[in-house]
């Protein structure tokens, strides 16, 4: 008897990228490193940050996450049901943009992609 070909783990990071199959649900957790540039002392997110993750398909806005509550620089994303369906097999972008004093801009058109998985 023959082995059975597994899939990929999902989601990932793969080639510089996030991806996962269709219709798969799960949570993304990143922890932002920010460091001043005129003092060079971290930046603590904290109630007078916010941080914004928009992701895109062809240029055209697909979902947008909003933080406005920090536990240790952290942010998760969560992909649930409803999530999941609006993001169909392709490729998608993303920016994460933090907002305090200023705005400024963390991560420009990083790439998602999401795999076809027949079910």
């Amino acid at each position: 008897m023959s082995n059975i070909i597994t899939a990929k783990q999902s989601p990932r990071l793969e080639n510089n990228k996030f991806v996962w199959y269709e219709g798969d649900t799960f949570s993304i957790s990143l922890t932002l490193s920010l460091i001043d540039e005129e003092t060079n002392e971290n930046i603590t997110l904290d109630d007078t940050s916010t941080v914004i993750v928009s992701i895109y398909k062809s240029k055209i806005l697909v979902h947008q996450f909003v933080f406005n509550e920090f536990d240790n620089n952290q942010i998760v994303m969560v992909f649930d049901d409803e999530l999941s369906k609006k993001m169909t097999v392709g490729e998608y972008n993303y920016t994460i943009t933090h907002k305090c004093l200023n705005t400024t801009t963390l991560v420009a058109n990083n790439i998602m992609e999401v795999e076809p998985c027949l079910q």
